[in-house]
């Protein structure tokens, strides 16, 4: 079940979320997951929750991205922990591809880019006996890693932003490239899957199309779901509590609205979003009062209001939903 707290006003939505948390289990033991846009967010959260109970214990502050992976680790049986294709591991995974590719036609553009700097000294480097062909194969080594940081940052947001993309780069559908960077980042993507599978390492755009198979499923049932129901155990690596709650957030992909909106309605957890919204009117419903704050030219109006329509719009007009 998800539960969408809206407010003007913080305060408002700590007040509920206050309630929430001191009534939302006898079991000292059980673990309160609460997700937050930084930990900025959680030190407020937890002052206040000292201030007004004296105490606030066994509470897990997690990032969005967190929450995400754990709702995989839920689902998805055997899912590895130490994925290839995590921000901290990526820029090796894209330096050693590219190694590997660079003598392919569709990455001359990369190559040629790579060994600039190399060509450019060509002249003082000719003075120490190194010719001019040797040179113009040479790449600079401190290039190639700025490049590669780029590339993989770049890989990293596709896979929250745009994983539909790099779904069809996996299955190698090239008919709608439009240029040769398209191109030779398709081969990348492409040829990092395949190294990664080979020790059961899965890109984020593949376990988010099975995290949604699963979910979908009429075999997925509740033994098969790793919650924190009926057990003693605080936390483990891949559990989830039955209520999640949601504070702050201002911005989300969608891929990851549409999993917490799976997991909300299909793996029976509540969740409860607690969001800042731009206006202590309801106006959700009023689409044309919408649709014109929307197209407003104050920032944080429009900025707020995006995120509104990432949740499926019936979601909104729901008993659970409640303006503060």
């Amino acid at each position: 079940m998800l539960n969408i707290h809206y407010s003007n006003k913080v305060e408002n939505l700590f007040n509920v979320f206050n309630a929430v948390v001191t009534n939302s289990s006898s079991d000292p033991l059980t673990e309160e997951l609460v997700v937050v846009q930084n930990m900025g967010m959680a030190r407020w959260l937890n002052h206040k929750l000292v201030f007004n109970n004296g105490i606030a214990a066994n509470i897990h502050y997690i990032l969005p991205g967190a929450l995400i992976w754990r709702l995989f680790s839920a689902v998805i049986p055997d899912l590895s922990h130490n994925n290839l294709f995590e921000r901290d591991t990526l820029l090796w995974q894209v330096m050693k591809s590219i190694e590997e590719l660079l003598e392919l036609p569709e990455f001359h553009t990369v190559k040629n880019y790579l060994a600039h700097s190399s060509n450019n000294s060509n002249r003082k480097k000719q003075q120490h006996g190194t010719s001019v062909d040797q040179l113009s194969y040479q790449l600079d080594n401190k290039k190639m890693v700025k490049f590669c940081q780029k590339v993989a940052d770049l890989f990293d947001r596709y896979q929250i932003y745009r994983p539909e993309m790099l779904l069809k780069w996996e299955q190698n559908i090239s008919d709608n490239l439009k240029d040769d960077s398209e191109k030779w980042q398709a081969t990348l993507w492409s040829h990092m899957v395949k190294q990664a599978e080979v020790t059961n390492n899965h890109s984020r755009p593949a376990l988010l199309k099975k995290f949604f198979e699963k979910t979908l499923s009429q075999s997925l049932n509740d033994n098969q779901i790793t919650t924190n129901t009926n057990t003693t155990t605080a936390t483990t690596t891949n559990s989830i509590p039955d209520i999640i709650n949601i504070f702050g957030i201002n911005s989300m992909a969608p891929s990851w609205l549409n999993v917490i909106n799976s997991a909300a309605n299909r793996l029976n957890i509540e969740i409860n979003l607690y969001f800042f919204s731009p206006s202590d009117a309801y106006w959700v419903d009023n689409s044309s009062k919408r649709e014109q704050l929307i197209e407003d030219n104050r920032a944080l109006i429009k900025n707020a209001g995006k995120i509104n329509f990432a949740f499926d719009p019936s979601q909104h007009r729901h008993n659970n939903n409640q303006l503060l």
